[in-house]
């Protein structure tokens, strides 16, 4: 789709339209089409503006990135056919590992988005192996899936109780 650059919405028609090439290169669930669209609708209603606390959210966790001794980035169909690129940039900077996890999981999926991030100059990609992998205890969706690493990282986040990752002695819960 040509897109004029003097569209009002020509940066999210942009998006949209990398998306739609995602899926039909196998990166994007149909589901992940959904969900940008509902995303869209509310940064629509939103006035199309980050606000105060998405900057604030933005800000903790380049930090926790940045503090963190072993983090990994976590690359979702979605995450992989607009910035693939700078996925391999941030993980350079931040000393991070790359995992596939997806909760639309398909071998065709990963296999797709493996492919887009070694292009992009990924040298180490987790979360190909189901024999490699473990599954997080008190998570109940397909992302409890992770690398099995010999010691587990979990951590649960005093703001909102939800789950992210810290080292901890394998089989030990979280």
């Amino acid at each position: 789709m040509n897109i004029p650059k003097s569209h009002p919405r020509y940066l999210s028609l942009q998006i949209r339209e990398k998306l739609i090439d995602g899926f039909n290169n196998n990166l994007v669930a149909k589901e992940g089409l959904l969900a940008h669209g509902r995303g869209e609708a509310f940064d629509y209603l939103i006035g199309e503006k980050t606000t105060k606390s998405a900057k604030n959210a933005i800000k903790a966790a380049a930090n926790m990135l940045n503090q963190a001794q072993k983090s990994v980035i976590s690359v979702n169909g979605n995450f992989a056919a607009l910035c693939p690129k700078e996925i391999i940039q941030l993980a350079k900077i931040t000393d991070s590992k790359i995992e596939v996890n997806l909760f639309y999981s398909s071998e065709k999926r990963k296999k797709a988005i493996s492919k887009i991030l070694t292009k992009s100059g990924a040298k180490e990609i987790l979360g190909m192996d189901k024999k490699q992998s473990t599954k997080l205890k008190g998570i109940d969706s397909a992302r409890r899936i992770i690398k099995n690493f010999d010691q587990i990282w979990c951590k649960r986040n005093t703001w909102n109780g939800q789950k992210t990752v810290y080292k901890t002695e394998r089989n030990r819960q979280c």
